[in-house]
């Protein structure tokens, strides 16, 4: 999984995404980091391959416009080249009309996709969208995504082009082509999307990875964790699982998604409840490796939502004050970068 934040308010945009990003990028990312803001119609990003530090360091990402944007840091999957980072983004004419991140995997809707990349990928082609990822395909590295040939497409920038299609050849909302695309090529996502058809909005899709929204006094926060809100507020929302929507400065919209080949487990009450406790048990038994106790919390479906109970959980207890959470370097996607991972202790 990875980590992303977007904003959409009255201050400056990139300072506050940085800033979050920081907050979260330690749960599960730092191998791939980019951003993208949109500016009096115009999109602006900056990506590469590494952490948030090496993007600020080697880049002006803090220096982009807008006061509208997203954010993403990625695992270590992937080619190791700065392609790879998100976000994707579609131009036309030498203008960026598009830039798309998402958080997820394939997941339960992996041996759909297996069907519909080569389909989807030579569509992409014949239409004269170009794909920016395309790399050799790596003797080291077990890739699950589209292949052609002997090189290799990251499969998100598959899905920004497929929804960019839709949205300039279609003139549908992209909202609207984010929810058509995830029915033809189905994962169990998040998604982030700017346009300069939709100058205002960001454009958003859940199915089942988490992303939670705050309304503060200054604009619309949103995050994978809450723990990115800190300073911002502390109220927040789940975005709906298997919906779409957008985001505006002072509130958002959601609309089901119909039609999904797959289900959803609910978080419910008891599931909350559960979470709370199984992963308190697990810190203070000196272990914060969450997944294989958390998903047996919930009811039988093709997918559940234990990230979104996960690291709500996780940035309770820390607002709370019950733990600690320490920084440890790790390998990055290169030999020559590294990674912040986090690590929770229970305070005594």
């Amino acid at each position: 999984m990875c980590m992303m934040a977007g904003y959409n308010g009255t201050k400056r945009a990139a300072p506050i995404l940085i800033e979050m990003l920081r907050k979260e990028e330690g749960i599960n990312a730092g191998c791939f980091t980019g951003i993208a803001t949109l500016h009096e119609g115009k999109i602006y990003y900056r990506k590469l391959a590494g952490n948030l530090d090496r993007l600020l360091a080697e880049t002006d990402a803090m220096d982009l416009p807008g006061s509208i944007g997203i954010i993403h840091s990625r695992t270590p999957n992937g080619v190791p080249v700065d392609s790879w980072a998100h976000p994707f983004t579609c131009e036309q004419d030498g203008r960026v009309r598009t830039a798309l991140m998402l958080n997820g995997m394939n997941g339960c809707c992996n041996e759909l996709n297996l069907k519909q990349y080569p389909t989807v990928l030579k569509k992409i082609k014949e239409a004269g969208y170009p794909l920016k990822s395309e790399a050799d395909i790596p003797k080291d590295r077990i890739l699950k995504h589209p292949k052609d040939g002997n090189k290799v497409y990251q499969k998100t920038d598959c899905l920004a082009q497929l929804a960019s299609m839709r949205i300039l050849e279609e003139g549908t909302t992209p909202a609207e082509a984010l929810q058509k695309t995830v029915r033809e090529l189905p994962g169990e996502n998040m998604i982030l999307m700017l346009s300069d058809t939709a100058p205002d909005v960001i454009s958003w899709c859940r199915v089942n990875f988490p992303m939670y929204i705050g309304l503060t006094d200054h604009g619309v926060c949103m995050a994978s964790a809450p723990i990115a809100f800190a300073e911002h507020t502390s109220q927040y929302t789940l975005l709906p699982a298997l919906s779409a929507g957008e985001v505006t400065r002072e509130s958002f919209t959601v609309k089901k998604i119909m039609d999904f080949p797959y289900t959803v487990a609910p978080i419910t009450p008891k599931v909350v409840h559960d979470a709370y406790e199984a992963i308190s048990k697990q810190i203070q038994g000196g272990n914060d490796h969450f997944s294989k106790i958390v998903k047996p919390l919930f009811e039988e479906a093709d997918c559940n939502q234990s990230n979104a109970i996960t690291w709500a959980v996780l940035s309770d207890l820390h607002r709370q004050g019950k733990i600690d959470i320490e920084k440890v370097l790790r390998p990055g996607v290169r030999e020559e970068l590294f990674r912040t991972q986090f690590h929770y202790v229970w305070k005594d």
